[in-house]
């Protein structure tokens, strides 16, 4: 089945620094359209992928991929996100009403499965909180001829209250080159100026978030708070979550009546001016 990637759609208008109202301008064509593209609320059609082909000097190929292909990577990407969901073989096993067997011999790729069972795999992976296609999108057709990844350093602005900042999905201040194999499954990055994650974040450093909406117990995350977002450590006891500055002597709990996950933080660097 050929799918439109968006996500790769995403990435070039944001690596030529447009944002989608720009785009849309120059494809004489509305925002509201692009975002529809992005966000897979709608397929542009043959005329349409043709003219964004050639605006963007890449093959119509490298704008489709068929969901049918490089199940090696569905495997690898199911893999690293049962690890990040902390769950294992056997959970996703119950989930889809398989031998535990079948599912532990796919993701070591010693036994195929049928294309039905894999779309099951990544609709109950998806629904825990993970897209694992959206990586497998980004990357089809786009060989990376370096060992890097380019991610965009948002655009945050300080919070009224220590340790909390504002920002935007569509504001961003430079793209930041990483180590491919630290940082693969990137999505952004945030600068961290406070000091209330320490030891385990230092001060003023540069957070890399891969995003997702799932809460992991016992792992740093960037979280949206009433005070506004924020990176804490997320506690789950008995189904309910909480998040923790980690340098407080108490570790005393973010009080807050909305906590909305945006995503897991993968590590910290520091950027030089």
């Amino acid at each position: 089945m050929k799918k439109f990637n968006s996500k790769k759609l995403e990435l070039m208008r944001r690596e030529r620094h447009l944002t989608q109202d720009e785009l849309a301008k120059e494809l004489n064509i509305s925002r509201v359209t692009v975002n529809y593209w992005e966000n897979e609320k709608r397929t542009p059609n043959v005329y349409e992928v043709s003219k964004l082909a050639k605006f963007f000097n890449v093959s119509e190929e490298q704008l489709i991929y068929d969901s049918k292909s490089n199940e090696a990577v569905v495997r690898k990407n199911a893999g690293l996100a049962l690890k990040d969901l902390d769950k294992t073989p056997k959970w996703l096993a119950e989930k889809l009403k398989l031998p535990v067997n079948s599912v532990e011999n796919w993701l070591e790729g010693k036994h195929p499965l049928s294309r039905l069972q894999i779309d099951r795999i990544i609709t109950a992976i998806k629904e825990a909180g993970i897209n694992i296609i959206e990586s497998f999108e980004a990357t089809y057709s786009m060989p990376i001829p370096t060992k890097i990844v380019n991610i965009p350093l948002m655009n945050i602005v300080k919070g009224k209250k220590d340790g909390f900042f504002k920002y935007a999905e569509t504001e961003y201040e430079d793209f930041i080159e990483l180590p491919i194999s630290i940082f693969s499954d990137a999505t952004f990055a945030v600068r961290f100026d406070c000091d209330n994650m320490l030891p385990e974040i230092p001060k003023n450093s540069f957070c890399v978030i891969k995003k997702m909406i799932s809460p992991l117990n016992n792992k740093n995350m960037l979280i949206k708070t009433d005070m506004g977002y924020t990176i804490a450590k997320i506690s789950i006891q008995k189904g309910n979550i909480s998040a923790i500055h980690t340098n407080s002597s108490k570790d005393a709990e973010i009080k807050t009546v909305k906590l909305e996950i945006i995503g897991k933080v993968l590590g910290y660097f520091f950027k030089e001016n």
